[in-house]
């Protein structure tokens, strides 16, 4: 109530020099946005300002605050710096190649394998080349759990998030929908799928699911193929996107084994 009192009043302020205006809340954003069009801020440091506000690991946050103080900025700017200084170079060449002065050790200088040039092409290749690490830490990396039904996706999902997520039954096939939740592993966050179990199915509804848990996959930064380490039971029935997918194999209910010897 006291907060609510206090923004009404502020709301019938009449600053001397608004020209009729009230006193308003600032709109989402609307700090930065004026940053950014007086050029108090460019695009990299307010796209890593909104990272930092939505920020739900540490990873998350260490990357946003790195972007909104300029890192990012200050590598474009030296890339820019190189290109602008060969361009002159070119443009004198171009314009003054006939001064003795000047010569063509410029242009050499400019163009040649082992100038500025050459040097910041393979630095763009080696950064293009370079693994989305960004990208993963600031959406996550999204995980997918395949295999046969039955073979305990449902648990190990429910396992790593602390919490009933997924249901979990004996019967085969309980799992139709994927269901995705976020976890935070070792300051990282991580989008886990558990998806339908992968079998040539005859009923409609779970070959929907079976084909989006293809399509998970497909998608997926990491595939973990999920096999019953007591029976192996449904794996000769997998289809063939489930194994050339997977990068890590995890035999599930392996102790139940142990326990049956």
């Amino acid at each position: 109530a006291v907060v609510r009192a206090v923004l009404a009043a502020l709301g019938r302020l009449r600053p001397p020099d608004a020209r009729g205006g009230a006193v308003r809340h600032a709109e989402p954003g609307e700090f930065t946005r004026r940053a950014f069009r007086n050029g108090k801020l460019d695009l990299t440091q307010a796209e890593g300002l909104a990272d930092l506000l939505d920020a739900e690991t540490e990873a998350q946050r260490r990357q946003a605050l790195s972007q909104a103080g300029g890192g990012l900025r200050r590598t474009y700017e030296r890339w820019r710096r190189t290109l602008l200084r060969a361009h002159a170079h070119v443009e004198a060449t171009l314009d003054f190649g006939e001064d003795d002065e000047l010569g063509a050790d410029v242009f050499r200088a400019a163009s040649s394998e082992a100038g500025p040039v050459a040097a910041l092409r393979a630095e763009l290749e080696a950064h293009l080349r370079a693994p989305p690490s960004g990208e993963l830490t600031r959406l996550g990396v999204r995980v997918c759990l395949v295999g046969p039904p039955n073979a305990g996706k449902s648990s190990l999902l429910n396992a790593l998030a602390g919490r009933a997520v997924a249901i979990v039954s004996d019967a085969p096939g309980t799992t139709r929908d994927a269901v995705e939740t976020s976890l935070v592993v070792g300051g990282r966050k991580a989008v886990v799928a558990d998806t339908a179990g992968a079998r040539d199915a005859s009923d409609p509804v779970e070959a929907e699911g079976v084909r989006r848990a293809e399509r998970l996959a497909a998608d997926a930064d990491v595939v973990v193929l999920v096999l019953d380490g007591a029976s192996f039971e449904g794996v000769c029935a997998l289809p063939r996107w489930a194994l050339e997918r997977a990068d890590v194999l995890v035999l599930n209910k392996a102790d139940l084994g142990e326990a049956d010897d």
